[in-house]
């Protein structure tokens, strides 16, 4: 179990694996790690992550893949500017995604594969631009495909697979540089 002193003293902390884990709750605590560059933190068995976890702007990978209970994600999300690789695949209770969202414009790799019930995702890719990976697949609920997808531009693997999607109206000659298409 993590406790909120957890990581008292581990202040200078750059990784923090804990894929073998069974993590409860991940404890407020977690926004001390000033210096955090990657946190692996699936299968959480809580239904929120602490806002505290938007303190960490130094933060470049995050994965919470399998927490399947999660319902939302930190409303200041958009604060972790540095993020560049975040999967949320099978994190099937998420259910929006925050408004700020969209300010994560450095993510390269965005991973919400069986988030079945996720909605407002369309808002938040026009300002992607830097994406290369995008898994959609099996998000039943996440609307129609904008207009503005070809916009991203360095994209390079896109799944849409037994999503919402309809490829029909994706527009894949403004993706100049994908290479992998799945539907």
């Amino acid at each position: 179990m993590l406790h909120d002193v957890s990581f008292s003293s581990a202040k200078y902390l750059c990784v923090l694996d804990l894929s073998w884990c069974s993590i409860r709750k991940l404890p407020d605590s977690i926004g001390d790690l000033k210096h955090l560059r990657y946190l692996n933190a699936p299968r959480v068995k809580h239904r929120a992550i602490p806002n505290c976890i938007t303190k960490l702007r130094k933060l470049i990978y995050l994965s919470l893949r399998g927490s399947s209970l999660i319902l939302a994600l930190p409303e200041s999300i958009g604060d972790m500017e540095g993020l560049m690789y975040l999967d949320l695949s099978s994190c099937l209770s998420l259910e929006k995604l925050p408004v700020s969202f969209g300010m994560l414009t450095k993510l390269v790799h965005l991973d919400l594969s069986y988030c079945c019930h996720i909605t407002g995702v369309s808002k938040s890719l026009e300002s992607l631009t830097n994406l290369e990976y995008l898994n959609l697949s099996s998000c039943w609920s996440i609307g129609e495909l904008p207009d503005h997808l070809g916009s991203l531009l360095q994209l390079r693997n896109l799944n849409l697979s037994y999503s919402s999607y309809v490829e029909g109206r994706l527009n894949i000659k403004a993706l100049v540089a994908l290479t992998k298409l799945e539907e």
